[in-house]
């Protein structure tokens, strides 16, 4: 189905598709894309679900008086952009090829039918949100000793990357209830966050072990 043409950006994924400063962004950081995949992108994505032809591409992309190898041409742009995306012509999520036709678009694609700056600005704090949850302790510690100190790192790190302008991250007690093995997709949607981080501690001799992974709801 075809997106509204006023649409600004094109959002489909984790990636987003800001027509007028053409550009593409996964998880609000820009991808280089050369212009011709991303004029294949932007065809494709504002007809999500139909067949763009390959004789469509090529009199948008080149049109006639242009001297170039097409064939060659196309497929390049294509490998490129599929590259950019992480997409596979063998198994598709974003893009699919019709043999002896051309591609469709067959990604879900949302488009606002009007972004306000302030619309805008709470895309950008979902993308770029982060819920820190108390870290697992590995060593035979007592309980008392595991939850103040698994708290007081969890806390640590909240109070660090609250301090980024560009992050959200929910406060300590927001994470109070959630025990270092709780599933990270349902942190993601109690919170309304993008990411999650979780870890564990270990002490060895005098020294500790921090091991740390970023969990993304979107990927």
């Amino acid at each position: 189905m075809a997106v509204p043409v006023h649409s600004s950006i094109l959002r489909f994924g984790a990636f987003e598709l800001e027509l007028r400063a053409g550009e593409l962004r996964k998880s609000g950081l820009r991808i280089k894309l050369q212009q011709q995949p991303l004029q294949i992108l932007q065809m494709l994505a504002e007809r999500s679900g139909e067949i763009v032809t390959r004789d469509e591409l090529r009199q948008k992309l080149w049109p006639a008086g242009t001297y170039v190898d097409f064939e060659r041409s196309l497929n390049k742009a294509m490998v490129r952009l599929r590259d950019a995306l992480g997409d596979s012509a063998d198994s598709p999520r974003f893009i699919e090829t019709v043999p002896r036709k051309g591609y469709r678009f067959v990604a879900p694609v949302q488009a606002p039918e009007r972004e306000t700056p302030k619309a805008r600005q709470a895309a950008a704090a979902t993308a770029a949100s982060i819920a820190v949850v108390p870290f697992l302790f590995l060593n035979a510690l007592d309980e008392d000793e595991k939850e103040s100190l698994s708290l007081g790192f969890a806390d640590a790190l909240i109070t660090a990357l609250g301090s980024q302008d560009h992050l959200t991250v929910p406060p300590t007690a927001a994470i109070l209830k959630y025990a270092s093995g709780s599933d990270p997709l349902q942190i993601t949607r109690d919170l309304q966050v993008r990411y999650v981080l979780h870890g564990n501690i270990q002490k060895v001799g005098t020294q500790w072990r921090v091991s740390i992974q970023v969990f993304d709801g979107e990927a």
